[in-house]
């Protein structure tokens, strides 16, 4: 990123810290997400989010509207949260590749929270901005934003250079970045609040998808598909979404043979053949040879260092490309140790256990496909982080970590409920899994 673009952005965020709306801090972050690089400013590395979180501190000193107290009060599973980011301290600090940066008690503090507490820092940031129902739809569509802009690059640069990565260094970087976006659009289209949602929601589902497909990235279109379906079969415990998706059945159909029949050679396509070859599964040589070749190495390496891991997942000895574990889950265990990946895991499984609990509680159909898209990203995350380092990418953990707050919130204190949803419970006994407060 080069020093004007960073002081754009200071600008743009200075003036939202000082008279709009404190979770719009997080909307810019989010429709930012074409601004990945950082500058450097003495040496120092400075992006985005690190703007938006010295903004927010400004805006607290001179606004003034929040106190400690506040995200203190209602910091659902603090412990859980605060070992995770302790560990990860532990094992930066542990690694011997990173003593070379640790020379002082600044240079320590900076390694320190720049990679480990800052990739987790959007959790206690939506507790304390999002508490509001209408603030988090705000939010979603931010993320759906961000993922269009990054999708018209990836064509422009498909159509021109052939190398259809967007920001990033890779296909599969860019095609992983739109996974949790991509269901989100299609929860929009789909089921919309208004009719502006669905235009907005089909136009960005339709332009990330063929972002996807002409990137050539087989397991980013894996997981969006995943997301997708796991939105979609949710909705068909739904009468109005089993109605709709009934209806749209046909068209779904329909669509792809009438575009073989106008373009018969559509399927010669590079992209289309890429696309298609997902259906191999485990068969696929590419996918084969990250299971039979790239997991065990990496798996014996990864007992090497259980508990801390070693701090980076590079193996040099194979070459100068394709070096890593080709798994998200393995490379969280090569670099950070098995109780980090185990507390990782322990967040999925919460959120999507806190999404199903507010789905079957809730008798309000609009919630219910509310939580579905809180859920279908999650979904398709991580079953992508199967194949590649996706759910701990810079805007992917972002998402993650917001949708794990949202839900926190929703089961513990009722914030970001509707209060139409909390008056339907105020005579109902809650569920075990889940405490909405009761309607004033």
């Amino acid at each position: 990123m080069s020093i004007i673009t960073l002081a754009l952005i200071v600008v743009v965020e200075l003036a939202l810290a000082l008279a709009a709306p404190f979770h719009s801090l997080m909307i810019a972050d989010f429709v930012m997400l074409k601004w990945i690089r950082s500058a450097s400013l003495g040496g120092v590395s400075v992006d985005k989010t690190d703007v938006m979180l010295g903004m927010l501190v400004l805006a607290v000193l001179v606004r003034g509207r929040f106190r400690p107290t506040d995200l203190a009060k209602h910091f659902p599973h603090f412990v859980p949260w605060f070992m995770l980011g302790s560990l990860m301290t532990a094992s930066y600090l542990h690694a011997p590749i990173n003593h070379e940066n640790l020379t002082d008690p600044i240079r320590i503090s900076y390694q320190v929270y720049r990679y480990c507490w800052k990739p987790i820092i959007f959790y206690p940031l939506a507790l304390l901005l999002l508490r509001d129902y209408g603030r988090i739809r705000w939010v979603m569509m931010a993320i759906v934003i961000g993922a269009d802009i990054i999708s018209i690059q990836a064509i422009i640069q498909g159509y021109t250079t052939g190398d259809a990565v967007g920001p990033f260094r890779t296909k599969n970087q860019f095609s992983g970045t739109l996974v949790p976006a991509v269901p989100i659009a299609l929860a929009h289209m789909l089921f919309p609040r208004r009719r502006w949602e669905a235009i907005f929601g089909g136009f960005s589902w339709l332009l990330m998808m063929r972002a996807i497909t002409i990137s050539g990235s087989r397991g980013g279109l894996v997981g969006a598909l995943a997301g997708c379906a796991l939105f979609c079969a949710g909705a068909m415990l739904i009468s109005l979404g089993r109605k709709r998706l009934l209806k749209l059945a046909p068209l779904v159909v329909a669509a792809p043979i009438l575009l073989i029949l106008v373009n018969p050679a559509i399927l010669e396509a590079p992209t289309v053949k890429q696309a298609l070859s997902t259906a191999e599964g485990t068969k696929d040589s590419n996918m084969a040879w990250r299971i039979e070749q790239r997991w065990p190495h990496f798996w014996e390496i990864a007992w090497q260092t259980p508990w801390l891991g070693r701090g980076y997942d590079v193996d040099y000895s194979l070459g100068p490309n394709a070096n890593t574990p080709h798994n998200g889950y393995l490379s969280i265990f090569v670099i950070y140790g098995l109780p980090v990946l185990f507390l990782l895991i322990w967040w999925i499984v919460r959120h999507l256990r806190n999404c199903f609990a507010l789905f079957f509680y809730s008798r309000d159909i609009e919630y219910r496909f509310y939580i579905l898209m809180l859920a279908a990203p999650v979904g398709g995350l991580i079953l992508h982080n199967v194949t590649e380092v996706t759910l701990t990418f810079d805007f992917c953990f972002k998402v993650f970590w917001t949708l794990v707050a949202i839900t926190s919130m929703a089961v513990r204190d009722g914030y970001g409920v509707p209060e139409r949803v909390k008056n339907q419970h105020a005579d109902d006994l809650a569920r075990p899994a889940i405490h909405l407060p009761r309607a004033a």
